[in-house]
C-alpha cells in the first residue's frame, strides 16, 4: 500500500467562522487498484479536534454499499484519527467486516 499523490486543503467551517477545517485528499494504490481518500479535521473549540474520513465506492470496493463515499469516524470522538486510519485501511486490504448500512464503519477507538 502506498501514497500516489496528495494534498491539504483549508478553509473556513462557515463564513465568519472562527474555526478552520482542513482535508487532506490522497490517492492510495494497494495491490494495482487505485483509492480516493480523504480525510478532513475540524475545530470543535480549543485545542480539540475531531475527525472524518472516507474512501470513494468505485469498483475498488468489492462488497455493495449505496452512498458514494465510505465514512469512518464519529464527531464525538476528539482528539484522535488514528483508529480511522486503520479502519480505512482495513477496508482498502479488503476486509469490510466492519462497514454497516449504507456505508459507515463502525469501528472505534
Amino acid at each position: 500500500m502506498r501514497i500516489v499523490e496528495h494534498s491539504v486543503k483549508r478553509w473556513e467551517s462557515y463564513p465568519g467562522a472562527d474555526t478552520e477545517t482542513c482535508l487532506w485528499e490522497a490517492c492510495v494504490e494497494h495491490e494495482g487498484e487505485y483509492y480516493e481518500v480523504q480525510v478532513e479535521a475540524r475545530e470543535v473549540g480549543g485545542d480539540k479536534m475531531y475527525y472524518m474520513g472516507y474512501i470513494k465506492n468505485t469498483r475498488c470496493i468489492k462488497a455493495y454499499f449505496s452512498d458514494g463515499w465510505l465514512a469512518f469516524g464519529f464527531s464525538n470522538i476528539r482528539g484522535t484519527c488514528k483508529y480511522i486510519l486503520k479502519s480505512m485501511r482495513k477496508v482498502i486490504r479488503g476486509d469490510y467486516s466492519s462497514i454497516r448500512g449504507a456505508g459507515h464503519s463502525v469501528d472505534m477507538p
